[in-house]
């Protein structure tokens, strides 16, 4: 989720890659989610972060506890940030509590997304 909305609120000025540490599929009702708050999810799939263990990456955002701790070291030390999230597909309960956490994280996101957005905007005003 995280993914989608980086690339779709940079509208494409930001690469992004989105791993885990043990994934599996994108879940039915993350894309439910993104989907009714008008976010694409096209394209996207589940990554391990093994895959991207060559990548370059500027920040590197963790956003569960357990993939902080598990994140290998990557090489050129990207700019480290943690936004410390439950996972909405760990939540037992009736199929509209399990959407319900699913939309919750994905409203959290947004705004830290976009929080993110502003700072990175700044901090290329200050560089130039």
């Amino acid at each position: 989720m995280a993914e989608a909305f980086l690339r779709q609120l940079s509208q494409g000025q930001i690469e992004v890659f989105s791993a885990g540490s043990h994934p599996t599929q994108l879940h039915p009702l993350a894309q439910k989610a993104m989907a009714q708050a008008g976010f694409d999810m096209e394209g996207q799939r589940s990554k391990s972060i093994d895959e991207l263990k060559e990548q370059h990456f500027d920040y590197v955002i963790t956003v569960c506890d357990r993939m902080r701790e598990v994140c290998p070291t990557l090489p050129d030390q990207p700019e480290l940030m943690h936004w410390s999230l439950p996972d909405p597909a760990l939540v037992e309960g009736s199929h509209e509590e399990r959407y319900q956490a699913f939309e919750r994280i994905a409203r959290q996101l947004v705004v830290r997304v976009r929080y993110l957005l502003v700072l990175l905007a700044q901090e290329r005003l200050v560089e130039k």
